[in-house]
């Protein structure tokens, strides 16, 4: 079972009250325990995020989706000469006869 912050805070608070310091001073893994842990709780907090922004991406692309569904396709007269028009058309462009 995972600890929170507050209670991991409450755990080295009550070790370091019922500790003497010499017993403090000398290394007996304690701190590998500590950092150990602080690594995992970093490592939950980055999952969470990562987790969180896939479940944003998927949202969007959710809402993307349901917005262009079954829509109508129009066909619009081209305004721009350039894009527009039978001259530029691939076909006229590489002098394919029909």
């Amino acid at each position: 079972m995972p600890l929170s912050d507050t209670k991991l805070d409450e755990m080295l608070a009550g070790l370091r009250a019922a500790q003497s310091p010499e017993a403090l001073v000398s290394d007996d893994g304690f701190h590998n325990n500590v950092w150990l842990r602080v690594g995992e709780m970093n490592s939950s907090r980055l999952s969470r995020q990562k987790s969180l922004l896939a479940v944003l991406m998927f949202v969007t692309a959710l809402g993307a989706g349901f917005g262009t569904a079954e829509q109508p396709a129009m066909a619009m007269n081209q305004t721009n000469p350039l894009i527009g028009g039978a001259d530029y058309s691939p076909a006229s462009l590489l002098h394919v006869s029909q």
